[in-house]
This record gives structure tokens, sequence and C-alpha cells, in this order.
């Protein structure tokens, strides 16, 4: 009886192991499928590993010193599996992205640094203070409200418009764009007033003959019928011609010829005319002319040409018509008379 009955609770242990075992196997395999979850009893569905309860605790990643970019012996077995991550202690790494001590992960062959904003140059946005190693394509989209643009090399642009000068005045048609400074700041002017572009040009002749007795000094033209008025310091080229001839047979003579500016002889040329050999041209004389480049400054001037007799009574301003020189039509009464142009340049 004693021995049916210790039979019996042989039988009944060995039961009860088998179920614990089973259950055991059961929730093993149960868990092999489910998420991982620490600390906290409800890991999310969609996390293979949820450690959101520990709020006082972070995840310590692997700490590995990368000796380059493209160190594979420093991973156990030396074939580091795509986007495996560790921590680089190393702050001497070297290679390509290299970027001290960091996260990396391993990307094809190299080694990436997980980049965060602090490690761009500077504090800037996500779109100031960076090295750039790739060229920018806008794809066709505008750049607005830009301040400067600098450019170390040469720009090419297919169209471009330059809207307003750093003046903030507006080209006019024809407008030129014109360095304000040595900073390369630009500003629109008329392209007649250029620097070197001709902004007017001026002219006066001799009308009258005019007598100049020996010693004597007379204008050849009047200095109101070359007067013009600047609106900035101009360069002025000036060229004037004249020419003299003897009043009289047996009677040659001498002198000079002076530009006034201003009422300030500027320059002078030297004169002289003599009779004809023959006489049927009546006297011989020879143009005297000149040229002078000035600055003026901003203002109303004057220019005009008076000549002195020297030697002998000379003659200015002749009609050839009414001297009379053989041949000579009506039509030719400007042939002998005093010239003088001023062609204003910009400064």
């Amino acid at each position: 009886m004693t021995m049916r009955i210790q039979n019996k609770k042989n039988k009944i242990n060995k039961y009860s192991k088998l179920l614990v075992l089973t259950s055991f196997m059961a929730l093993g395999v149960n868990n092999a499928f489910a998420q991982v979850g620490m600390v906290g009893n409800d890991p999310d569905k969609s996390a293979a590993l949820d450690l959101k309860s520990a709020t006082n605790k972070g995840l310590l990643m692997p700490n590995v010193s990368l000796l380059s970019t493209t160190d594979k012996t420093s991973i156990a077995g030396g074939a580091p599996v795509q986007s495996l991550m560790v921590y680089n202690t190393n702050t001497t790494i070297t290679g390509k992205g290299a970027s001290g001590a960091g996260f990396y992960y391993w990307d094809t062959n190299i080694w990436k640094k997980l980049l965060v904003s602090e490690d761009a140059s500077g504090t800037g946005d996500n779109l100031g203070n960076h090295t750039a190693t790739l060229n920018l394509n806008m794809s066709s989209n505008n750049i607005n409200a830009a301040n400067n643009i600098t450019a170390s090399g040469k720009t090419t642009t297919n169209t471009a418009q330059i809207a307003l000068g750093t003046d903030n005045v507006g080209p006019s048609i024809g407008d030129v764009a014109t360095a304000a400074d040595v900073n390369g700041n630009i500003i629109w002017t008329p392209a007649s007033e250029q620097v070197g572009s001709i902004s007017g040009i001026y002219e006066a002749i001799g009308s009258n003959e005019i007598i100049i007795d020996q010693n004597s000094i007379r204008n050849l033209t009047n200095p109101s019928d070359l007067t013009f008025k600047l609106k900035k310091a101009s360069y002025v080229l000036i060229t004037y011609s004249a020419l003299p001839l003897p009043i009289a047979k047996d009677m040659p003579t001498q002198g000079s010829i002076d530009l006034m500016i201003d009422g300030t002889k500027t320059i002078s040329s030297y004169y002289s005319a003599a009779d004809a050999p023959n006489g049927k041209l009546h006297v011989l004389g020879n143009y005297s002319t000149a040229q002078k480049m000035i600055s003026l400054g901003k203002g109303t001037h004057t220019i005009h040409i008076q000549a002195k007799s020297w030697w002998n009574t000379t003659s200015f301003n002749t009609n050839p018509a009414t001297f009379p020189y053989v041949g000579a039509l009506y039509s030719d009464s400007q042939a002998m008379t005093t010239r003088v142009t001023a062609i204003i340049f910009n400064k």
C-alpha cells in the first residue's frame, strides 16, 4: 500500500515539472516574435527596442577608436555591416569626411559622421555659414532677398538685371553701368556723362574784317560768340586757325595770335605774311593754327581769339571775293575767316 502511494506522488511531481517546463518554452517562443521593452511592460509595437520608460538614463553606444574613415580592422571580424553605428573616441581620425570624435555609421566602405548644427562652421541657420563641397543647383528657382553676394572667381549669367545702382537710382534707356568707387559699387549714368565722352561742341567764326595796326591788339572773334556752361569739371580741347594778310603791297607783316580763355591768354602762335610775287594773287599769307587741352571747372566760360601786329598793318577775316582775289566767288566769303572750336570731354 505504501509503495503505491509513493509511485503516485512521483508521477504527480513528474507531470508538474513537465507542465512548468512547457509553459516556459511557450513563453520563450512567444517573446521571440514580440517587442522588447526595457523598464516598461508595454513596448510600442512599431519598435524593436523600446526605452521610453527610462526617463533618467540613456542609450550607451559601443565606443570604438577608429583610425580612419576606411578602418575595418577596429571592428570585430573586420567586416562592418551596412549601417553599423559606433561612437568614435579617436579625435585624430583621418580620411574623407573625418571630423574628430562622435557618432559614425558604416555606409558602403566608409565611416560617415552624424553631423549636428554645431559641427557646421559658425552658428548659422540652414543656409548660412557652411563649407560647401558640391555645386549649388537652384533648378531654375529664384534666390530672393539677398543682401550681398560675393564670388571669388568669374560669374557667368545668361540673363541678368541691375534694377538699381547703389545710389538707389534706376537706369534710363541708353545709360551705362559705371563703377562708383574702388569697392565695385555700380551706378547708372547717361552715356553722355561717361568719363572721356563728348558732352558738347562749340564753335565761333570771325565774321567781319579786322584791321590791326602795328603794335595794336584786337579780337578776331567775340567772347560772346563762344560761351558755354559746364555742369561739372571737364576737359576742353580747343583748336583755332587764323589767316593774317598784309594790308597792301610792299608791306610784309608779322605778329602773334592769342587763345583767350575767360579773359586770360593761354597760348600764343606766331604769324607772318608777304606780297605775292606776280601781283595776281594780290598778297600771300599762311594759316596760323594751334591746339590746347585744358581742364575747366564747373560754371560759365568764354573763349575768343585775339591778335597783335608786331610790324606793319595786318588784315584778318578777309573776304577773298571783295579783296579781290583772282577767281574768288561770293560763296567763298568764309575761306579766310578765323575759326575756334571747343570740344567738351567729361572728366
